[in-house]
């Protein structure tokens, strides 16, 4: 295997981009056994759109690699196979020509259209969605709007009836 495309290379650069503690590092990887542990995995290290986004350049940067040894092309244009293989755009200007290449492209455009992709838009809604209040504040809310009703039945002598707004 060429010097550049060792694993250890890569090992040390993530060990510096992430810390060993981080739900990404690559030992993490290591210890997922099986499909709900991996999946468990999978959600809880990508639980912010920065992290997704990490996720989705690595994947980017492994098929790069890989387009680029099997269909011995140059990086650069592997990288933009890559981007234009996972975004489903396939413009005609490169495409995989091996048995190789093309499992890559396989898998590069399963695992961003249904892995990555929703993933994203899963934690984009989740971003703008945000429930503001933990299910106890909501219930000391429901206890208190109860006590103020009953504080004014008791003031008025009057039992409240909520209103039908149908």
């Amino acid at each position: 295997m060429h010097p550049r495309y060792s694993l250890r290379k890569w090992a040390s650069v993530g060990d510096r981009i992430l810390p060993a503690n981080h739900p990404l590092h690559y030992n993490e990887i290591a210890m997922a056994k099986n499909r709900d542990s991996f999946a468990k995995f999978l959600l809880n290290s990508t639980d912010t759109i920065k992290e997704l986004i990490f996720v989705y350049l690595v994947i980017i940067a492994f098929c790069s690699v890989l387009f680029s040894y099997f269909e011995t092309i140059a990086l650069k244009d592997a990288i933009w196979m890559s981007f234009v293989t996972a975004t489903t755009t396939g413009y005609g200007d490169f495409f995989p020509k091996t048995t190789g290449g093309r499992v890559v492209g396989v898998f590069l455009m399963h695992s961003v259209v249904f892995v990555v992709a929703p993933l994203l838009i899963y934690r984009f809604i989740d971003a703008i969605d945000q429930n503001d209040y933990t299910h106890e504040e909501q219930e000391y809310v429901k206890h208190r709007q109860d006590w103020i009703v009953r504080q004014l039945e008791i003031q008025t002598g009057q039992k409240y009836v909520p209103e039908d707004k149908s």
